[in-house]
């Protein structure tokens, strides 16, 4: 737990002398990658790797927007790959729209409309009945809980990542937990 805290310490003083000597910035690359890797593996049925690159491409640009009372960069790093997974999924739904308006006709088993994100890489070895449970579930809520569960975040750190108040989140959270609850619940009883 040291090293951890140190090294979280250290982040805002190693992206702040990133600003004058942009070589320190593989730190940050170095220190984080893994975890924002298994975020894009779990979050995504894309390439994680190109989109754990394109986030930290973006973190580098706007390193000067790092808040540097921050005691780690990983808040920032998620906020950002949040962006890149929402702007990567536009860009697939767009495409998925120009293809069902070129093709004469549409699967009956997409819905285009209803894609959020893809959740089927990573719910396929969860229970069908949690995975349907977290497939019912808000967006918003789907994700504080997800951050929390799969990312271990804090209730500061993920309203941080979403650009919500904690009390928001908190409610998100409860929410979902109550939802998903309810319905694996409802199940054993079918």
């Amino acid at each position: 737990m040291g090293s951890m805290r140190r090294s979280s310490c250290e982040d805002s003083k190693v992206m702040m002398a990133s600003a004058a000597d942009p070589d320190q910035f593989g730190v940050i690359f170095d220190r984080h990658f893994d975890a924002i890797y298994r975020y894009m593996a779990r979050r995504t049925s894309g390439d994680a790797a190109a989109l754990t690159s394109e986030t930290f491409c973006v973190a580098f640009s706007r390193r000067s927007s790092f808040d540097a009372r921050a005691l780690s960069a990983l808040p920032w790093l998620y906020g950002i790959a949040r962006n890149v997974i929402g702007n990567a999924q536009r860009s697939t739904y767009r495409l998925q729209r120009a293809t069902s308006r070129v093709a004469l006709e549409r699967s009956a088993d997409v819905s285009v409309e209803t894609l959020t994100f893809d959740d089927s890489a990573q719910l396929d070895h969860l229970d069908a009945a949690l995975a349907a449970s977290l497939s019912r579930l808000a967006d918003d809520d789907r994700e504080a809980l997800l951050l929390m569960v799969w990312e271990g975040l804090t209730y500061a750190q993920i309203a941080s990542v979403t650009g919500v108040p904690v009390g928001t989140v908190r409610s998100r959270i409860h929410r979902a937990r109550h939802q998903v609850r309810t319905s694996l619940e409802g199940n054993r009883h079918e």
